[in-house]
């Protein structure tokens, strides 16, 4: 009796639940974005959200849970319930630095079904526009006559951008007085126009606002590409360092054991609202790159990345450049 019980309670749950599934969204959806207010991730997420919710016919509003390099944002996803009332935006650290370095307790890659990739986005130095460097070479001079002194943005030790300033010190033999924000663009920002900060190194989309406003300028990007939204910077393959790329992006996940019929709506969704004439146009306004993996795609194209950039790290520390 007591299986036969058992039996027809999980049926019932189940046929439950499809129902549900069939019914999606009849609420409002939470959006996770792992960064503060006002910077790139911040933006990016906000604008995808208001396209979607209205493919969906539902409110998606957007909550910002810092911390542990964006890995509280989606450890909180992966603890929540799998109806599709709540999704994450992720980047870079989500994928590497956080499960690299085990920073959250419990943190498992597995816990999270991957949506799509809505975007990629190149490292850049940017400075202020009365700094006295105006080209990069000015930078580099500069950063070999005062070793160590010219203060840099990183996100946090092996961070994405911590990874592209150590690449750009190998490449020309230089050093900086490398500087911790891990509370996303927005304290970069602020201690860049303070003059806290000497280089910001995020996207150039990051720091759209204050290139745009005359505030700030862009030296150079780390893409085999120039931005069409900020044509004067070069990249440094123009430089003769070609293998001086990298990039972030932002992925959209949900619990893993969300039902496959809310993932083929959201799957749907993101994809139509990423490959809008609207939202395109606004990403090459900020100079971010639309690309787009789906669901199908998605995970191989993440771990894929990870399995390198892992590589990378571990010949950095094979080296001595960092430790870990």
């Amino acid at each position: 009796m007591k299986k036969v019980f058992l039996f027809m309670l999980t049926f019932l749950l189940v046929i439950s639940f499809n129902s549900l599934a069939s019914e999606y969204p009849s609420k409002d959806i939470e959006v996770i974005c792992g960064w503060g207010a006002g910077g790139g991730t911040d933006a990016i997420t906000r604008v995808i959200s208001s396209n979607v919710e209205k493919l969906l016919g539902t409110s998606m509003y957007v909550v910002n849970v810092e911390g542990g390099q964006s890995g509280v944002a989606a450890k909180q996803v992966m603890d929540s319930k799998p109806d599709g009332y709540t999704l994450g935006a992720f980047t870079y650290d989500a994928i590497i630095t956080v499960p690299r370095t085990k920073l959250i307790n419990l943190y498992d890659l597995d816990k999270l079904k991957m949506i799509c990739v809505i975007t990629t986005e190149s490292d850049g130095l940017v400075v202020r526009s009365d700094s006295k460097w105006k080209t990069i070479d000015d930078l580099i001079n500069d950063a070999k006559a005062r070793p160590g002194e010219i203060k840099v943005s990183i996100g946090g030790p092996g961070s994405g951008d911590h990874l592209s300033v150590l690449m750009i010190e190998e490449a020309f033999g230089v050093k900086f007085k490398v500087i911790p924000y891990p509370g996303g663009t927005g304290p970069v920002i602020e201690a860049l126009l303070s003059g806290e900060l000497d280089v910001g190194v995020k996207s150039f989309g990051d720091f759209a606002s204050i290139i745009s406003s005359g505030e700030a300028r862009p030296l150079a990007e780390l893409s085999s590409e120039r931005n069409p939204a900020f044509p004067d910077a070069p990249t440094f393959k123009e430089l003769g360092h070609e293998g001086l790329e990298r990039f972030s992006f932002v992925i959209i996940g949900v619990p893993s054991e969300t039902p496959n019929e809310i993932l083929d709506k959201l799957d749907k969704a993101f994809y139509d609202a990423q490959h809008s004439d609207e939202f395109r146009n606004w990403l090459k306004s900020i100079g971010v790159s639309p690309t787009y993996y789906g669901m199908s795609e998605v995970t191989e194209w993440a771990m894929g990345y990870q399995e390198r950039i892992y590589k990378m790290l571990d010949s950095l520390v094979e080296k001595g450049v960092i430790e870990e």
